[in-house]
């Protein structure tokens, strides 16, 4: 887990606390009370779901950020930046950090795009938890293996009706014209 961030209830990235202390006022009617609870709720909630993304968001990039340092020696400067990056990039993050890292996964995403020894198989193999995670790594059957659909066969003309024409405007008006058993009433 992320350092810090077991408690993110009581991290305050959106001066949360800063407003409701300007709405506390409030607090001395019974209706402004329950207004201020309203407020609080709804912010506490926001605030948590806010850190918990940007604790999800680091935990993933201190994920990326390990898995490279295996492959250095400790001790090295390559080493050491690496975990001076992960010390600075905990929860909260400034909004300057959350356009860093957010313009750091494009340039990912570019050198991705631009490899020309990447093998499929392999970046398929890496993503594979993901797609299965949230249900889409099954491949949809091919067109040949789906099951036959039953098909309809023409119905023959009822007693009485021409069936030489085929159009539908025909086969409207018999259906509008009144037939020989409602004529009898």
């Amino acid at each position: 887990m992320v350092t810090g961030t077991d408690r993110p209830e009581e991290i305050d990235p959106g001066g949360t606390r800063k407003l409701l202390q300007l709405l506390s006022s409030l607090r001395n009617s019974p209706s402004g009370d329950l207004i201020y609870r309203q407020v609080e709720s709804i912010l506490d909630e926001a605030t948590t779901n806010h850190i918990k993304s940007e604790i999800a968001y680091a935990g993933f990039l201190n994920v990326l950020l390990e898995s490279f340092n295996t492959h250095q020696v400790p001790g090295t400067a390559e080493y050491l930046q690496v975990k001076l990056l992960q010390a600075r990039l905990q929860p909260p993050l400034t909004p300057v950090e959350l356009n860093v890292l957010s313009d750091f996964i494009d340039s990912c995403g570019d050198q991705i795009r631009n490899a020309d020894m990447l093998e499929p198989s392999v970046m398929l193999h890496a993503i594979q938890p993901l797609l299965k995670e949230f249900g889409i790594d099954a491949v949809p059957a091919a067109a040949s293996d789906l099951p036959e659909v039953e098909t309809f066969t023409e119905m023959p003309a009822p007693p009485g009706v021409d069936d030489s024409s085929s159009s539908l405007p025909a086969e409207s008006a018999a259906l509008d014209e009144p037939s020989p058993e409602t004529t009898a009433e």
